[in-house]
């Protein structure tokens, strides 16, 4: 029985979206974590309340990444848009550094490999359940 909303044994194209996806999302708290206590603009102190404000959003959607939860992702969508708009604010700041500019994109990256791990997972269960040829998982056998 196919397990519903979960990305387990789909096509080639969804897990590789996956994979991007668990790269960037890791990359962008690391990312978080570095522009918060050394690489930070002039004026900000670090500080463990800003780390956690900045962190925390991302990380409440651990759990459901882990578990390969669509809809999670679909609520990581909504989340990666906050982090989009500050990130283009700080990129654009006349106290910018080069690593806002990585910021940007990799909110952009996980924004758009979620998405597309959603819509392809989404296509496979479709095929699944109305009895088409399901796609073939990337072992190449027929799942």
């Amino acid at each position: 029985m196919m397990n519903r909303g979960s990305v387990a044994g789909y096509t080639g194209k969804a897990l590789w979206a996956r994979r991007v996806l668990l790269v960037s999302f890791w990359a962008q708290l690391v990312v978080l974590t570095i522009t918060t206590w050394w690489l930070h603009q002039d004026g900000r102190q670090p500080s463990v309340t800003i780390w956690l404000i900045r962190v925390l959003p991302l990380l409440v959607f651990v759990p459901g990444l882990l578990r390969n939860d669509l809809r999670s992702l679909a609520w990581l969508c909504f989340v990666c848009l906050m982090y989009f708009m500050l990130a283009v604010t700080e990129a654009m700041s006349p106290l910018r550094l080069w690593i806002n500019y990585i910021e940007v994109a990799l909110s952009v990256t996980v924004f758009v490999s979620a998405m597309m791990t959603i819509r392809w997972c989404s296509q496979w269960e479709r095929a699944a359940v109305s009895g088409s040829k399901v796609p073939t998982n990337p072992s190449g056998e027929d799942v």
